[in-house]
């Protein structure tokens, strides 16, 4: 656990305030309007009722009586509806503040390096922002500790106007129970840590159990007794942690319960026998039973709120961490616009190598090649042979261990990010789609064209299956998002990203397996039509099949991270290298066996 000084401490609320202040300033004023009203709303019943009680108890008029009880009832129930109507407007502006910092979140969660993004430590930092650091979170713990510091000051100062000795009995109990209370809260912050493992892995498993893209998955390998089990696992272990802090929580509240017990039987007794005695009149024993009795609670009320802030300051560290990995890395900088520079792109790998976060093994090992404008070169390799990470390092997913990647002859990172991935059209080999309309999940954020549209269909080879569909090219796709949505197969999907990417039309082209879901004579359509679309501009390919890209200009072969040759199609194949012995081992599962006889 994360233990904070106090000066770090107050540093990191006061950087929570400005923050919820930032977000939406009106919430401020309703709740120090709700926290006074509560503070006041005990001590109107605590006075009225010592005075009915000394008119009774003493034979005054009852009229005496009535007035106080008019007092009293009329105070509450213009406090009450006061409180009532705040209590809604609190509702609503928290809602919205909660919105407003939740779109924020996701803003900046999306605008960090993927590497982070990737980060388990970072989807626990994002869980633990959403239930400890949010403004709706933290503001009602400043707001019961503020509540809590103005009743143990009318508290104190009703207690030694009428018996002063009370209080240094109070102070001791306090202290105890202050000591037991602080190490139940440690406990409960190393809680708050300990589960967020536990809910993300069951998160996971029950996604895995529940969601379509799984499920063909699951039925077919007859998964389901194996995801139910490691479901069952996750759960045993979250089981014996949730068993083992709750039995170290009854403990330590047990102790507190025993301590809460003997400060009010000695408090009765005490100013029992002060009432014997004469020195205290019956209104001012209830006065002081109900004054101490809240002094008490406020000052547990403070304490516990000031663990409960404590802890929150603790998950603001974390958050700052957050906010300084954002900062940090390729996505951060860059400050050169990318002019336009269609078709003339210039691409240049010089000496890079790459080693992922947390491993130690080199996937790219100095890597030089040179790309000229308008040229069509493909990367080929074995699995694992570094082919996607070169993709990913020119969208700068990553950045380079080692060496420099230049756009006509500028390292990229000093392009503006949004700028520079404006200019690349790509599809990954994990690309995703969205559960949103076919239209949205081609044209994304940008101006609707709808030339650029229907070509976009048309050469991606869908405008077949977009007419078949009642809601055409507003169709939603699958059902998460909307539960009248369509499914397509993979190929259709694969189509669907490629038509993005051609609407997006970006000067450069990236294409990492486009058409691995695509049977071979689409795949050759495919293909023969981005030829054809890209023919100015400068694209790199990626296939597992060979066949696919011997139109390219250039053929990069990539073995164990080291580029280990290059040249067109012809002059490889003469060469009988590796790719060689790629393309004929290839070759030979698509030539069909003669049988004898024939």
């Amino acid at each position: 656990m994360k233990r904070l000084g106090k000066t770090k401490q107050i540093s990191n609320i006061i950087f929570l305030v400005k923050r919820a202040w930032s977000i939406r300033k009106s919430m401020f004023p309703i709740y120090i309007v709700k926290l006074v009203l509560e503070a006041i709303r005990p001590y109107i019943t605590i006075y009225c009722s010592a005075k009915i009680l000394d008119a009774v108890s003493s034979g005054q008029p009852f009229v005496l009586a009535l007035r106080y009880i008019l007092y009293m009832v009329c105070g509450n129930l213009l406090l009450e509806i006061f409180l009532s109507i705040i209590q809604v407007l609190q509702i609503d502006v928290q809602n919205k503040t909660n919105n407003r910092a939740g779109c924020q979140l996701m803003r900046e969660y999306m605008s960090m390096d993927y590497q982070y993004n990737e980060s388990g430590d970072m989807l626990n930092i994002t869980q633990s922002f959403f239930l400890y650091v949010q403004p709706a979170e933290f503001l009602p713990l400043l707001g019961k500790l503020l509540t809590g510091v103005i009743q143990v000051a009318l508290s104190a100062y009703i207690a030694i106007s009428i018996h002063p000795i009370i209080l240094l009995a109070l102070i001791a109990f306090i202290a105890l129970k202050s000591y037991l209370t602080a190490s139940n809260h440690r406990r409960e912050y190393q809680w708050s840590i300990d589960q967020a493992p536990f809910q993300r892995k069951l998160g996971y498993l029950k996604n895995a159990m529940t969601q379509m893209p799984f499920a063909k998955e699951v039925r077919m390998n007859r998964g389901k007794g194996w995801l139910t089990r490691k479901f069952e696992d996750v759960l045993y272990s979250y089981s014996l942690s949730v068993a083992n802090y709750c039995n170290s929580k009854i403990k330590a509240s047990i102790g507190i319960v025993i301590v809460d017990a003997l400060q009010q039987a000695l408090i009765y007794l005490y100013f029992s026998y002060q009432v014997i005695r004469g020195s205290l009149s019956i209104g001012n024993l209830s006065m002081m039973l109900q004054v101490t009795s809240l002094f008490y609670s406020s000052v547990n009320q403070i304490y516990e709120q000031l663990s409960l802030l404590s802890n929150t300051a603790s998950h603001v560290e974390d958050y700052k961490d957050y906010l300084k990995l954002m900062e940090s890395g390729c996505t951060a900088g860059g400050w050169r616009p990318v002019e336009d520079t269609t078709p003339d792109v210039e691409i240049e790998f010089r000496n890079v190598s790459m080693v992922y976060p947390n491993t130690s093994t080199a996937v790219l090992n100095r890597v030089s090649f040179h790309i000229r404008p308008g040229e069509h070169v493909a990367i080929v390799g074995q699995n694992g042979a570094g082919k996607s990470t070169i993709i990913k390092l020119l969208c700068r997913l990553y950045e380079p261990t080692e060496g420099e990647i230049l756009l006509n002859g500028i390292n990229i990172n000093e392009y503006q990010y949004e700028d520079y991935v404006e200019h690349i059209s790509v599809i990954l080999q994990d690309f995703k789609l969205l559960a949103f309309p076919i239209r949205e999940n081609i044209v994304l954020n940008r101006e609707f064209n709808q030339e650029l549209f229907d070509y976009a269909i048309a050469v991606s080879n869908l405008e077949e299956k977009i007419e078949s569909l009642s809601e055409g090219a507003d169709t939603v796709l699958f059902r998460q998002y909307d539960e009248n949505g369509t499914e397509f197969s993979g190929g259709e999907s694969q189509r669907v990203a490629l038509a993005r990417e051609i609407y997006k039309n970006g000067a450069m082209i990236l294409l990492d397996e486009p058409t691995s879901a695509l049977d071979a004579l689409s795949e050759y359509k495919i293909f023969e039509a981005l030829n054809t679309i890209t023919r100015k501009k400068t694209s790199i390919y990626i296939s597992h099949r060979l066949s696919s890209v011997i139109f390219c200009d250039r053929i990069i072969v990539i073995n164990s991270g080291n580029v280990v040759e290059q040249g067109d199609h012809a002059a490889l194949m003469e060469q009988k290298g590796e790719y060689y012995t790629l393309f004929t081992r290839q070759a030979e599962h698509y030539m069909t066996p003669q049988k004898e006889g024939q």
